[in-house]
């Protein structure tokens, strides 16, 4: 009888280990997936963004950047290379734009062309920032002086959230930044 028992705790033991490592496998593989899902939007986001960011001022007489400031960019580029000019700007929504994920802080990232085609580039954006630098390296806030532009983008995922080593819950980020030095500036 002591030797079915002993053999029955050990059977509860060998189950209750291989349901643990099942979970954990389980969650790794979500953590795993939704972090992929969150890098690859951003760097779809960076594709775009860097396509025209490069092209700042291309094909233009006029001055290339009309509208720089820390949260919104307005600029003029022959962004499709047909002699087409266009104003393209990118901005940030507020946050009730996303009110259907949980995450109160992020938002959507637009992106317009000519001040008609308002597209959404991404969602689940909780920072975009841009800093405008002179020919030297200094900041500036004129938009004649700009040589360069840099990018701050961060993404979070809408619902997925980890824990660290404290307890504190926050939702999975990916972050992406570039400077770019748009030939035509």
């Amino acid at each position: 009888m002591l030797d079915v028992m002993g053999a029955l705790m050990i059977r509860a033991i060998i189950l209750v280990i291989m349901m643990t490592v099942t979970v954990s496998l389980n969650d790794a593989l979500y953590y795993k997936v939704a972090s992929r899902s969150v890098q690859s939007e951003l760097k779809q986001i960076a594709d775009i963004m860097g396509n025209d960011f490069r092209k700042i001022g291309y094909h233009t007489i006029a001055a290339p950047i009309s509208v720089a400031d820390s949260s919104r960019i307005t600029f003029r580029s022959d962004i499709t290379n047909t002699d087409s000019l266009y104003t393209v700007s990118y901005f940030l929504s507020d946050t009730t734009s996303l009110g259907s994920t949980p995450n109160p802080e992020d938002r959507l990232l637009y992106r317009t062309l000519n001040t008609v085609d308002t597209l959404v580039v991404g969602a689940g954006i909780t920072q975009f920032s841009l800093k405008y630098y002179d020919a030297v390296g200094n900041a500036t806030a004129d938009t004649s002086l700009v040589y360069s532009v840099g990018v701050q983008l961060v993404l979070e995922h809408g619902y997925f959230t980890v824990s660290d080593n404290h307890g504190s819950e926050f939702y999975l980020s990916a972050r992406w930044g570039r400077r770019f030095f748009p030939g035509n500036l």
